[in-house]
């Protein structure tokens, strides 16, 4: 009989320097393990429906006080409180997305439609979450269940809610989440489906930040709802809806072995959406008025269909696994004054991944966008080389070339206080990147050339900056146990920022915990984290156009944030408790997150995750 991980809780949170490739797990070594329960997440860009390789979850206390998906991974900027518009502090122009409309500023806590895992497990798994707390009503919760229906067949739904009433005026957020998904893969596994509809919904009210004076400068501490803010009355929405599927067909290989060629075809609607609302079209908040004096509806939305039809090896053991595909994407594009404009897209991708030998790698990446209805063509090439003789021993490189296509929101955009109509050029980045994991340490090394970056003025309208900026980032990250202390660092330095491209100069994350484990079973720690972020003329949010847009009179950042915590867990059930800015008032009395964005104020939060399966 295979020996098989029990697998509840939140899927392990990786913990490493920016860019790298190391992920430190502490393996639950409690008897908890159960040898009959096979509960298997994967994703689909395994290459294979082959779900006996999976991705490894845990119920460690590991991070289990994170509740936040802004501070999980990566720092982000964020307007205070949970759920509200964020922008991450590392710098670079994103992902590779032939088509997209440009509203970022929630999708760090999105759930993706196209890179969600699916489940094959051979007991029913719940998986609940919940933490509230603090004087602004906070609350997350998350509920997550899978079955499968017998062998071959799975379906499961996750539901996330975030919501707070904010610590100033004007700060309600309410983000919900919701993933329906299933999988089937036939007896000889021929044929596999996964499918899944997600939509992600943002309802915010939008202050647009304190104004500034006497009260918010002292170091006498203040009530926070008395301090004036710049917008009453004024309301966002961001909406997103998705269908997914994904179908292969094996052509040829062995039932059992998972060898062969398939051909598969992949099917994404969706639907996006950016509403701003407010009675108040007059305020003196607002560079212009273009339509309504009285009032004001500022919306943007899309809707597009991309298909993929290619060719993929299933050779997951083997040395050599590949994917080649051809893609078509219609796109939609309807502002306030309900013109329509259509966008015609398609490329051509290939991935190719050859183990040399055992601890060699090679990966090469590629789309070339051959029909744009925006520019000539853009294009996404990457290679990397990853040699890894031991479990704590590596070293990888990696070289990045792309340009793409601006978000639409940039390009084409009316409403009641702006109005957008642009042609820019594609942005484009090139990088190289070397991560080096050591034993003990892990370092990580980036040079970024980054051309035609575009942003948003002070008063909301949209540009782009033509020269090239050359951008320098390093950082390492550690982790030192001595007894059943554990020390945790992650350091960050940028440097090459210039005009508008704004970013910190340095930025860390650490973490010093306590750990022990009683006889019973039962596991305590108690820790504090330590974040900080270099002051530096960070950009600021506009709401009316839902984008971060650059300023120059106001300093971010610039002081240190220490949280305490302790967690506990019994069997299935993990607890926490956490003073989140426990220091507030020292070394500074007060400070922005974002420009006018002021950081929470101390506030203490309960949290437990629970997992039960039939």
């Amino acid at each position: 009989m295979r020996r098989l991980l029990l697998l509840f809780g939140m899927l392990l949170l990786a913990f490493g320097g920016f860019g790298g490739s190391q992920t430190w797990a502490q393996v639950d070594s409690s008897a908890l393990f159960e040898k009959t329960l096979s509960l298997r997440p994967y994703h689909t860009r395994n290459f294979s429906f082959d779900t006996t390789l999976y991705h490894k979850s845990d119920t460690a206390l590991y991070r289990v006080w994170m509740y936040d998906p802004a501070l999980r991974d990566q720092q982000h900027a964020y307007l205070g409180v949970l759920g509200s518009a964020a922008r991450p502090l590392l710098l670079h122009t994103g992902a590779f997305k032939p088509f997209q409309l440009g509203f970022n500023q929630y999708d760090v806590y999105r759930f993706d439609a196209v890179n969600r895992p699916y489940w094959n497990v051979s007991a029913p798994l719940t998986d609940f979450e919940f933490s509230s707390g603090g004087g602004n009503n906070q609350q997350y919760f998350k509920l997550f269940h899978t079955q499968n229906i017998g062998k071959t067949v799975n379906i499961g739904a996750e539901y996330r809610l975030m919501s707070t009433d904010g610590f100033y005026q004007e700060a309600t957020m309410n983000n919900r989440n919701l993933s329906l998904f299933g999988s089937m893969v036939s007896p000889r596994k021929r044929y596999a489906l996964h499918a899944n509809y997600t939509t992600n919904n943002n309802l915010n009210e939008q202050n647009g930040g304190i104004t500034p004076g006497k009260l918010f400068d002292s170091r006498v501490l203040f009530n926070p709802l008395g301090v004036p803010v710049n917008l009453v009355g004024a309301q966002s929405r961001l909406n997103d809806r998705n269908l997914y599927a994904e179908q292969q067909f094996r052509l040829s290989g062995a039932d059992s072995s998972f060898t062969g060629i398939a051909v598969f075809h992949r099917i994404h609607y969706q639907r996006q959406y950016y509403n701003y609302r407010h009675r108040a079209a007059t305020s003196d908040f607002y560079p212009a008025i273009f339509n309504d004096s009285l009032g004001t509806f500022d919306s943007t939305a899309s809707r597009s269909m991309h298909n993929s039809v290619g060719l993929r090896s299933l050779a997951l053991l083997g040395p050599w696994q590949w994917e080649v595909a051809l893609h078509q994407q219609t796109a939609e594009l309807r502002t306030d004054s309900f013109s329509v404009q259509r966008q015609n897209l398609a490329w051509i991708s290939a991935v190719s991944t050859y183990k040399i030998a055992a601890p060699l790698q090679i990966s090469v990446a590629a789309d070339y966008v051959f029909a744009n209805a925006l520019q000539r063509n853009t294009h996404h090439v990457e290679a990397s080389v990853a040699y890894e003789p031991s479990k704590n021993l590596g070293l990888n490189i990696r070289v990045l070339d792309q340009s793409q296509n601006p978000g639409w929101v940039s390009q084409r955009f009316s409403g009641n206080h702006q109005q957008q109509f642009n042609n820019f050029n594609a942005v484009q980045e090139r990088a190289l990147e070397l991560a080096v994991d050591l034993p003990m340490l892990q370092l990580n090394a980036s040079t970024r050339n980054i051309r035609n970056f575009v942003y948003f003025d002070a008063l909301g309208a949209a540009q782009q900056y033509t020269p090239a900026v050359e951008v320098l980032q390093l950082g390492y990250a550690s982790k030192l146990k001595l007894w059943k202390f554990t020390l945790e660092i992650q350091h960050g330095w940028q440097w090459g920022m210039e005009g508008p491209v704004r970013a910190p100069r340095f930025f860390n994350r650490d973490l010093l915990s306590f750990g022990h484990k009683f006889k019973a079973g039962w596991e305590l720690q108690l820790g504090t984290e330590f974040r900080f972020q270099s002051s530096y003329l960070a950009p600021g949010y506009r709401p009316e156009i839902g984008q971060f847009v650059v300023q120059d009179s106001l300093q971010a950042g610039g002081a240190p944030i220490f949280d305490l915590f302790a967690a506990i867990k019994v069997k299935r059930t993990r607890i926490f408790v956490k003073f989140e800015h426990a220091n507030q008032g020292f070394p500074v009395s007060n400070f922005y997150m974002v420009p006018l964005y002021p950081m929470y104020d101390r506030a203490f939060r309960f949290g437990l995750t629970w997992a039960f399966y039939n």
